[in-house]
């Protein structure tokens, strides 16, 4: 059985993430990586994890350890795929699995499928050769994630400074806005949105404006040209 990676890398297709958000998220995917290394246990890979009763806490036996790792990795699963996802590290690769037809158990035909090293995990008994496969393979997907997020950290934190990032954080408020209260605005929305944004910003000018030069506002015009 072979496993390679099967999606091409993407582009970050969300706004960009925060300093102190990529600070977490290294922190997560170090975790889950050291918790993957003590679940598999490579005498090569162990050495470079923190202590597990520092990631776990302490536990009395060895049943008790394999239920607080696996219950550690279990939760942080979801979170890790989506970390990974945001930066356009994949987390699938396809394997070949050998299928024997009915009433055939000498001759069988390799079949090649899609399988998620982070959903499945857990799914593949401890010790195998599969295991770890996919360990090393999973170790090599998560530092990848921790490198992008190390990058885009550093330029996070220059970020802090720019005075025109503040300025794109206030422009996008609407949209954030949004996103926070559920909703999940179409291309149209956004244009609708900024649209009346920049047509009460013109309106806002013109008045201040024509008081300036003590001109009288029609302001029953402009309350029914708001009101349209």
């Amino acid at each position: 059985m072979s496993d390679t990676h099967s999606e091409p890398r993407r582009f970050l297709v969300r706004h960009p993430i925060t300093y102190w958000s990529c600070k977490r998220r290294i922190q997560a995917l170090r975790k889950y990586q050291d918790l993957v290394r003590h679940r598999e246990r490579s005498p090569e890979s162990l050495r470079f994890a923190q202590r597990l009763e520092d990631l776990i806490g302490p536990f009395k036996d060895q049943l008790e350890r394999m239920h607080l790792l696996e219950q550690e990795i279990a939760r942080l699963s979801p979170i890790v795929f989506h970390i990974l996802q945001d930066v356009g590290v994949p987390t699938s690769v396809y394997r070949k699995v050998e299928e024997f037809p009915a009433g055939s158990a000498i001759e069988s035909t390799q079949k090649e499928e899609k399988y998620d090293l982070i959903v499945g995990y857990l799914q593949v008994p401890v010790g195998s050769i599969e295991a770890q496969r996919n360990c090393d393979l999973l170790v090599t997907i998560l530092e990848e994630g921790i490198g992008m997020y190390q990058s885009r950290k550093q330029i996070a934190w220059r970020e802090i400074f720019y005075p025109t990032v503040w300025l794109a954080y206030i422009v996008r408020l609407p949209i954030t806005i949004l996103e926070r209260a559920g909703v999940r605005p179409s291309d149209q929305m956004i244009t609708d949105i900024y649209g009346k944004l920049l047509q009460a910003a013109m309106l806002v000018l013109i008045v201040l404006l024509g008081l300036k030069l003590g001109f009288t506002i029609p302001w029953e015009r402009i309350i029914t040209y708001i009101l349209k």
